[in-house]
């Protein structure tokens, strides 16, 4: 007999999708079934989960080998924060049903919820081949291309989920919704201009619609269309004036600097970079830093007791080249779904899904050894309140480390381009850094990442606290046995 237990042990990962769980029902047997199965589902939606995983457990003694009660396992494990708990659940209705496209689908969505690339692609592809077995339902068909190609946007593959949605919309030509998706993913995909005029096309039916306006602006920023852009930034602007993203893309269309990135920015697109970051990173970009920081704290601190505030910690890579730590060591993201895959690390002790500003701002005086910023200013924009709060933050002796793209052009401290990155003259830096208070400042020239074979360079900057100030009687910072839930 199968137990399924609520239970959670990792954190939860944001609102979970419905799925249908019905099959071909052939006899009243099988429709009680179903109806059972269904009232689970209703558990499940209603938050009992105790009551629904005793449900199960009960069912699975005259039906264990029904690959539906695994499908709404998962749905249980998901809903209690249990992402090992989803994975085993999945994998056993797919082990029990491996040609049903309702279980090939759902395997591949919880292997994308844990970075499972080339596995999840893979049964996506397995499952999109038997749309055409589904039968005349129109709205079925649409529906498991549409997963299809949320798994694919995951993982960045936007020409594959282009494909996908070019299906649906044949199905569906008249889903705006699906239209806009299209779009987007054409944009990401390198064809900004075909997206920009399918969104015109769609709003001339619907003028004002900030979606699709917002989606437009982005799309002729990227190709290059900067006066098409203004126009749609202004209007958004007209709709909205207090949007914080509407106003940064007016300005970045209008190739002005804004003084940073509103967090709704950052927060969608790491969330869509969760999946696969630490693929994108370490075998496509072969990024050396996140080791090469872990290798520099342990020299100086042997001991391996170092408190350390690790900001904009994304998936938690330098934890992962850290291992395990007598010290705290604290994740500060404003992605959710990075958070997520850095607690299943299990080597940070806390972590916490708001600015890294507010962060700093919020974190008492003389509390960390090192504070780490790697490969994240470039999503910041005016550095002066980092650099003065992170000395603030640190004990005297401890140490900032922050990497950033430079400015060739010297004119400016720092500018935003059209990647929407920002860049940073070095002399910006180190004074701006020197005048907070470090000492001992040092900018060093550092691979930053690879692009294919060609090297993208930029600095490693290193700034000691002096040792010579009052420490605070701040608490020290404690270490979190039950480890931690996203957020706290």
């Amino acid at each position: 007999m199968c137990q399924f237990g609520a239970r959670p042990f990792a954190p939860k990962i944001g609102a979970q999708k419905q799925f249908h769980i019905g099959m071909n029902v052939t006899n009243s047997q099988s429709r009680r079934l179903t109806a059972m199965l269904q009232d689970v589902q209703n558990q499940i939606e209603n938050k009992s989960l105790d009551v629904a995983a005793k449900s199960l457990t009960r069912l699975s003694k005259d039906h264990g080998r029904d690959p539906r009660l695994f499908l709404l396992g998962t749905q249980l494990a998901l809903a209690s924060g249990n992402m090992g708990g989803a994975l085993a659940s999945a994998r056993r209705a797919y082990d029990l049903a491996p040609k049903w496209h309702v279980a090939q689908i759902h395997l591949s969505e919880v292997l994308t919820k844990v970075g499972k690339e080339k596995e999840a692609l893979a049964l996506a592809r397995l499952a999109i081949e038997q749309v055409k077995l589904i039968g005349s339902d129109k709205q079925a068909q649409a529906q498991l291309l549409r997963k299809g190609a949320t798994v694919a946007q995951r993982f960045g593959d936007y020409a594959l989920a282009t494909q996908w949605l070019e299906r649906v919309l044949q199905l569906t030509p008249d889903d705006l919704t699906v239209r806009n998706e299209f779009a987007r993913c054409l944009t990401y995909a390198g064809k900004p201009q075909q997206a920009a005029q399918l969104l015109s096309e769609m709003l001339n039916q619907q003028p004002d619609n900030p979606a699709l306006l917002l989606n437009r602006l982005r799309a002729n920023i990227l190709a290059g269309q900067a006066e098409l852009a203004i126009a749609d930034g202004e209007r958004l602007v007209a709709i909205d004036a207090l949007n914080d993203v509407y106003r940064f893309y007016l300005q970045v269309a209008r190739g002005e600097t804004p003084p940073t990135q509103p967090e709704a920015v950052i927060s969608e697109l790491f969330d869509a970079y969760a999946a696969h970051y630490d693929e994108l990173m370490l075998k496509t970009h072969r990024v050396p830093v996140p080791d090469a920081v872990a290798k520099m704290i342990l020299e100086w601190h042997p001991l391996k007791d170092a408190d350390i505030l690790d900001l904009g910690c994304g998936t938690g890579l330098l934890g992962a080249f850290l291992g395990p730590n007598k010290g705290v060591l604290v994740g500060v993201d404003l992605s959710a779904d990075m958070l997520a895959v850095a607690n299943q690390r299990r080597v940070y002790d806390r972590f916490h899904a708001v600015n890294l500003l507010a962060a700093l701002d919020a974190t008492p005086a003389d509390l960390y050894h090192v504070i780490t910023m790697l490969d994240v200013v470039s999503y910041v924009g005016d550095l002066q309140p980092v650099a003065s709060n992170a000395l603030k933050v640190l004990t005297p002796g401890g140490r900032l480390v922050l990497t950033f793209e430079p400015l060739s052009d010297g004119t400016e401290n720092y500018k935003l381009f059209n990647n929407f990155l920002f860049a940073y003259a070095p002399a910006y830096v180190e004074k701006l850094m020197q005048s907070a208070g470090f000492e001992g400042v040092s900018l060093t020239e550092q691979v930053l990442r690879y692009d294919g074979q060609v090297e993208v360079r930029g600095y490693m900057a290193v700034g000691q606290k002096p040792v010579t100030s009052i420490e605070t009687a701040a608490p020290k910072p404690t270490k979190n046995a039950k480890r931690v839930r996203r957020g706290q």
